[in-house]
């Protein structure tokens, strides 16, 4: 059983330095300047979108920063673009124009 649970830690460990530099390395790629970010994964429209909803979840308040002001959404690109698969980035792509398309309709035909 022992040996189980040293091998168990070996593999955790191992994982945990291969996996940290390519996190650090995205964390880091990710510009902090809005103006001058050009998303990799999403449309200049898609990355508009993702900008003012992830303000929607994460508002800045007296003590905390705003979602763009600590870059989620370049985070989010980049994540997409680099970690997930092909088939993975078609279900995102296809939801979020799905959400634009939902969006668009509600604002140019309000319920009241």
């Amino acid at each position: 059983m022992k040996r189980r649970d040293a091998l168990k830690n070996l593999g955790l460990a191992t994982g945990f330095f291969v996996v940290t530099p390519a996190v650090i390395s995205l964390l880091q790629s990710c510009t902090s300047d809005i103006k001058t970010w050009t998303p990799d994964f999403f449309t200049i429209e898609q990355s508009e979108a993702l900008t003012k909803l992830v303000d929607v979840i994460l508002p800045k308040t007296e003590n905390l920063p705003s979602a763009t002001e600590l870059n989620v959404p370049q985070f989010i690109d980049k994540y997409i673009n680099i970690v997930l698969d092909d088939n993975g980035q078609t279900q995102i792509n296809t939801a979020f124009k799905n959400m634009l398309s939902l969006i668009r309709s509600k604002k140019e035909n309000p319920i009241y």
